[in-house]
Parts: C-alpha cells; structure tokens; sequence
C-alpha cells in the first residue's frame, strides 16, 4: 500500500481477511484498502459482516465501526442502508 501498489495490498489484506477473519485490525486494514481503491460497497460489505460474526468488544469500537459503515454506505450510494445505520447509532 505503502509504494502505491494498492491493488496488490488490498489482495494481500483479502488474503489475511480470509485466514483471520476475526481479527480487528486485519479487518481495518482490509477496510481502509478497500477504501483507497473507491470500494465503497465492499468495504461496507465487510463492515457489516464483521459486526454481525463479531461485535466489538467495547461501545466505542462498536461506535466507531458502526460510524465508518454508515460513511462507506453513503460513499457507495446507498442511503437507506446509511440512514438504517444512523438511526442505531442515534
């Protein structure tokens, strides 16, 4: 990611993801290449299915994640999933 290859590092962050899918900060990594490449959908995708197999430990990581998959879902378009998501937050 790092020498502008981001497709490269988005499939090796896809690759952790799929080994370690639990795993938050193989999730985040995943997520913010998601990002960089404009994979709006995906990425909320991804944000949705990591909170439903594992939610957070903490409110404030629930918060935070919850926030970052509303901005994506707004990003990519999809307003009444990014409206669902800031009623809950609310």
């Amino acid at each position: 990611m790092s020498t502008g290859q981001t497709l490269l590092g988005q499939l090796e962050w896809e690759r952790l993801h799929f080994h370690a899918p639990k795993d938050t900060a193989i999730f985040l990594g995943y997520r913010d290449a998601l990002r960089v490449d404009q994979d709006y959908a995906k990425a909320l995708s991804i944000g949705r299915q990591f909170l439903e197999s594992k939610p957070p430990a903490t409110n404030e990581s629930l918060l935070s994640i919850r926030t970052e998959c509303a901005r994506d879902a707004i990003w990519a378009r999809q307003y009444n999933i990014a409206l669902g998501i800031v009623d809950t937050l609310l």
